[in-house]
């Protein structure tokens, strides 16, 4: 699911600076990354192993949004 989420999160800036900027390179980026976090779903990449403290830390962040 990391690769899924950090490619589709690529795929939207690329493809919001392309729509910014006229950037066939940005849809060009917004395309690949697209496409990799696609791969990433059908090919079952496993996380890795820093990812689980990155959603540890994420998670923190949140609750202590939700508490103020």
């Amino acid at each position: 699911m990391f690769y899924r989420n950090f490619f589709a999160a690529l795929c939207f800036i690329f493809f919001a600076l392309g729509l910014g900027f006229h950037s066939p390179h940005a849809f060009w980026g917004a395309l690949m990354c697209g496409a990799f976090s696609r791969t990433a779903v059908r090919k079952q990449w496993p996380d890795p192993p820093f990812a689980k403290r990155l959603y540890r830390r994420f998670e923190e962040k949140v609750k202590g949004l939700a508490r103020s």
